[in-house]
């Protein structure tokens, strides 16, 4: 069997995509890892696949606090200064790496590409046992090419102003980090410690991406498997030579999150749905606490009492709510879940509320639920999705800090009595069922060694 590595990022979000892969991956004769910190070995291996733990996070990306505040530091600003002067971060990194590929022996890596900078760290044992590498987007594509918006932005191509306005904001943002790390910690900002280790391990310009990119680091001249069919970007614009679409590609054993209150609970909400003729209408905001709480909050307050007046049930699947469901009103059209097993619930469902994550998209495309779109997550790609399914007609994006009640309450009738949206969905799905496993194992095998 071939070993292969996944290098995947802090999240679910950022395992899920991976996981119907590595089924394929271990259906064709590899033998399939995922590495990452400890917190995440129990869901991975839950899903009948092996887990590397790694001691170390990946450097470049502004994860010094965080590590001092784990490892409860005494002053944390000295201790963020002196481990960007030194490298600390890249130094464990570079260790644990080392480490997982002397044990793993992996002949392929994927690396997700919110933390490319591993290929720095790894370049040299890449080169010297000739290991083959991937980039995967576990996101939709975050790079700026001509004729695609900015990811974190709502704007569709057509729409130049916009998109200028998006593109300069971005870089605007990017720029304001930048100045405020220079002056925070003497010029040892997250470029400068990614430009040092560059030249220090000698790594190629030519691997460095030029196309313009949110995230602190991109690599170019590696194959790049995004998990989403062409036809769901934005058309009229040329993806680069090593970026691949390979699909939706759905398994979801791992996405099965049950608990013993919402088993006791769902034959009853089938049961009044069937015997009333109600709309169901699910809401979720991801699988992880949203820094926005407060606002999903507020929302939910809205939605709550638009779903009563117009006799709708009303799932909620969301950590925060879940949380703090004290403080929203009682109604018995409305059941609030930590998690539940979102595939089994949008099967039932007649509007999915989301805030635009990758999978979530994907899975309501699946069971042909169209969807209202509250991105309240803005820091990366949520806006782009949104404004993806918009662009195509499978469903609305709605302001979780502007809509009035009246507002949502028009955009929910709309969505759920204009059959438009759903039509969409099912050509969106149709072009979906032409990617296959099969030639997925095809793109894969392009992936090459960076001698090659």
């Amino acid at each position: 069997m071939i070993p292969v590595v996944f290098l995947h990022y802090h999240g679910v979000g950022h395992i899920n995509p991976c996981i119907p892969i590595a089924r394929i991956l271990e259906k064709a004769n590899y033998k399939v890892y995922f590495a990452g910190v400890e917190y995440f070995n129990k869901y991975v291996t839950s899903q009948g696949f092996s887990y590397h733990v790694l001691h170390s996070v990946p450097f470049g990306l502004g994860f010094e606090k965080w590590v001092n505040t784990i490892e409860k530091k005494r002053n944390i600003y000295w201790s963020d200064l002196r481990d960007r002067v030194n490298d600390r971060l890249y130094k464990r990194r570079e260790y644990s790496l080392r480490k997982m590929v002397d044990e793993l022996h992996p002949q392929i890596i994927i690396i997700d590409a919110i933390q490319a900078t591993d290929f720095i760290v790894l370049y040299s044992y890449l080169k010297s046992k000739r290991i083959r590498v991937g980039i995967i987007h576990p996101m939709f594509p975050s790079h700026v090419v001509p004729g695609r918006p900015p990811g974190n932005s709502l704007a569709f191509p057509e729409n130049k102003k916009e998109v200028r306005r998006a593109f300069w904001a971005m870089r605007w943002q990017q720029l304001k980090r930048s100045w405020k790390q220079k002056a925070k910690y003497f010029l040892h900002d997250d470029q400068y410690i990614i430009n040092r280790r560059m030249t220090e391990n000698q790594i190629p310009l030519h691997f460095r991406s030029s196309i313009p990119c949110f995230f602190n680091f991109s690599l170019q001249g590696v194959h790049e498997l995004i998990p989403a069919p062409r036809e769901f970007d934005f058309p009229d614009f040329q993806p680069a030579p090593h970026h691949h679409y390979t699909g939706f590609m759905l398994s979801y054993h791992q996405f099965q999150f049950r608990n013993e209150f919402f088993d006791s609970a769902w034959p009853e909400i089938l049961k009044r749905k069937k015997s009333k003729n109600l709309k169901l209408i699910y809401c979720s905001f991801g699988t992880t606490d949203s820094d926005s709480a407060g606002l999903v909050l507020k929302l939910l307050r809205k939605l709550l009492s638009v779903t009563e007046r117009l006799d709708h049930l009303l799932i909620i699947s969301n950590r925060a709510a879940y949380e703090n469901n004290v403080d929203l009103p009682h109604s018995n059209h409305v059941y609030i879940f930590k998690s539940v097993p979102q595939p089994e619930v949008l099967a039932c469902s007649d509007l999915f509320i989301t805030h635009g994550g990758p999978s979530s998209i994907k899975e309501s495309i699946e069971a042909e639920v169209p969807m209202l779109m509250y991105p309240v997550h803005t820091e990366y790609d949520v806006k782009g999705n949104s404004a993806k399914v918009a662009y195509h007609g499978m469903g609305l994006i709605g302001d979780a800090k502007l809509d009035s009640e009246s507002e949502i309450e028009k955009k929910i009738n709309d969505v759920l009595t204009n059959p438009s949206y759903r039509s969409k969905i099912l050509e969106m799905k149709e072009k979906n069922s032409g990617y296959s496993e099969e030639g997925f194992l095809k793109l894969f095998s392009l992936l090459s060694t960076v001698g090659s």
